[in-house]
């Protein structure tokens, strides 16, 4: 053992995963970090939570939404000698409600955020006759999140409009939302229209139960879990739990800490069960041991995670909506039987927080088994979509499905995630044109904007004016997904700069201002926008910069003090803000 370092400590042991003291300690970790989680890069949130699968996912949204307000019914005509059946128009959601968009912890807030964004760019396609087709809840079970939301100023605006609500929700225990805003309650009485429920990296993180299942034979997967990151009075408190409880502290008595996560190991044992005598979820869920002992049934070999928090969600799900919903999942996942096959243990990926794989195709069958529809994204590799629909039958289901076949199964957001990540890692010296192409692919992600700033900034000052007239545009649209979190990420700032290159000053002096209320104060910023007065004729102010940005550096910035220089020769030369000397 290295110097310094901790003996390990045993949490638990030889414990089923889905009674796990690891899911307390994920929740532990949310509770203690809150939006720094996501703010400080300590959990990764590019891939669900670009511009382009926010698109992906409005898209979706919108086809379903026009399915059941504008939709078909399948009707049957009974004749004399005959009888068939045909699609009829029937409009099955109220018009005077809206369906419900819930965001399963929204954590940062910028999926909604860029969800409410392109589902306003569509209001030309929203359902005829409906005023307002949606009203997006953003939910999370932490508290400091929601508190977050409601200061956050990008989401302001949405909120007074009507479009947004906000609420503490626990997925995997409630059956109602409580909506901050209009105080209003999400339930099977209050609820006339289906909801849309979005999980983005929400089904990895929510508890699981894990089986090895061989030739008929099940056996569930129990866990041993130590750390070595627990502090001293957590020791004491479990040591003590233990003698009071013959060896082993119950459940309620492990002491978790968030700094635990860092080195958690587990180590598993498997024991033989019989499916039909399992308790808990199972004994009153029929579908989920049904979908358990279709394992058993069917595969000769397979190591089989349950998602059985996602799945008790989808049952929340149906019990408030009355049935009628669709559940968007974004996850690391298995989505198909071949990658079961096999004898190993789950896999615990710890990134601050930790998760699993989640098992798509358990999914499936469970939503087989409820009547409802699935649809997957086809690849096995990378960041896996699904969408699973209750309460309609496929063939009312048609723009929702043509929606999925025009933004998910071909070019997905995998593929989008795959195409800007490599033009960026292996291409040294992309072209202004390859740069532009990404971004606008991208839906004009600010992320994605960040990585390829460089090339942005360096050739856009010599770009043809028609290509900086729809850099202009581009900007403006960046603007319009920028959702600011990250602080090491000053957007505005690189923005800015774009348009001093384009020579609109006057925009670039507002933006550099927005940087500094976002990110705090730089000499830097300072200088840019003396830069930008100076260019503008506003000799005075462009002074006054240039001075503060050589004091704010400690003397040490050479470029303010030489632009400082010439400053002030215009203002001996007594130039007016046209440049002519009076």
């Amino acid at each position: 053992m290295a110097a310094g370092a901790q003996s390990p400590v045993l949490l638990e042991k030889d414990t089923p995963l889905r009674d796990s003291v690891l899911w307390r300690l994920q929740s532990a970790f949310y509770d203690t970090v809150s939006v720094d989680a996501w703010a400080k890069a300590i959990v990764p949130n590019f891939v669900s939570s670009n511009s382009f699968l926010a698109k992906s996912y409005a898209r979706m949204v919108l086809g379903f939404a026009r399915d059941w307000f504008l939709g078909y019914a399948v009707v049957c005509f009974v004749g004399v000698t005959s009888c068939h059946s045909a699609l009829c128009r029937h409009g099955a959601a109220d018009p005077s409600q809206p369906i419900h968009i819930i965001e399963v912890g929204a954590g940062h807030g910028k999926l909604t955020h860029l969800l409410l964004h392109h589902l306003l760019d569509m209001r030309e396609a929203w359902p005829a006759g409906v005023q307002a087709p949606f009203k997006l809840v953003m939910t999370d079970f932490t508290q400091s999140n929601v508190d977050f939301w409601m200061q956050h100023k990008p989401l302001q605006e949405h909120v007074q409009s009507g479009l947004l609500d906000m609420a503490v929700f626990d997925a995997v225990h409630d059956r109602s939302l409580r909506l901050l805003h209009s105080k209003k309650t999400l339930n099977a009485a209050s609820l006339a229209n289906p909801v849309v429920v979005i999980n983005n990296y929400i089904f990895d993180t929510l508890p699981h139960d894990a089986f090895f299942v061989e030739k008929g034979i099940c056996s569930q997967a129990l866990a041993s879990t130590s750390t070595t990151t627990a502090s001293a009075g957590a020791r004491k408190q479990l040591a003590a739990a233990k003698q009071q409880s013959g060896g082993k502290a119950p459940p309620s008595k492990i002491p978790v800490e968030a700094s635990m996560i860092k080195t958690l190991s587990c180590t598993w044992n498997y024991n033989p069960i019989d499916i039909s005598s399992l308790g808990g979820p199972y004994a009153s869920d029929p579908s989920l041991s049904n979908t358990l002992q279709w394992y058993a049934d069917n595969c000769e070999e397979a190591s089989v995670l349950l998602p059985i928090g996602g799945l008790s969600l989808m049952n929340n799900v149906l019990a408030f909506s009355g049935g009628k919903a669709m559940v968007l999942v974004g996850d690391k996942a298995y989505s198909q039987l071949s990658e079961l096959v096999g004898r190993r243990d789950p896999h615990i990926a710890v990134h601050g927080s930790f998760s699993l794989m989640v098992n798509l195709h358990a999914v499936q069958k469970y939503t087989e088994l409820r009547q409802g529809i699935s649809m997957m994204t086809p690849y096995i590799d990378g960041f896996k979509c699904a969408a699973f629909m209750f309460g309609m039958e496929s063939e009312v289901a048609m723009e929702t499905q043509i929606a999925w076949e025009d933004v998910m199964s071909s070019f997905g957001p995998e593929n989008f995630s795959a195409v800007q990540r490599c033009v960026r890692d292996e291409t040294q010296d992309p072209s202004l044109a390859t740069a532009l192409s990404v971004i606008r692919v991208a839906q004009w992600d600010s992320d994605v904007f960040y990585k390829f700033k460089g090339t942005v900034l360096a050739k856009s000052t010599a770009a043809p004016d028609k290509v900086k007239a729809d850099l202009y545009r581009d900007v403006q649209r960046i603007l319009a997904t920028y959702y600011p979190l990250q602080p090491s990420k000053d957007i505005s700032f690189e923005l800015a700069r774009v348009l001093m290159g384009l020579g609109r000053y006057e925009e670039s002096v507002e933006l550099f201002q927005q940087s500094t209320d976002e990110c705090g104060e730089h000499h830097v910023t300072w200088y840019n926008v003396g830069l930008c007065e100076f260019h503008r004729g506003n000799f005075p102010r462009a002074v006054e910069l240039f001075t503060l940005s050589l004091e704010q550096s400690g003397g040490k910035y050479d470029n303010a003090r030489s632009w400082l220089a010439k400053a002030n020769n215009r203002l001996q030369a007594g130039e007016d803000a046209t440049g002519d000397t009076a």
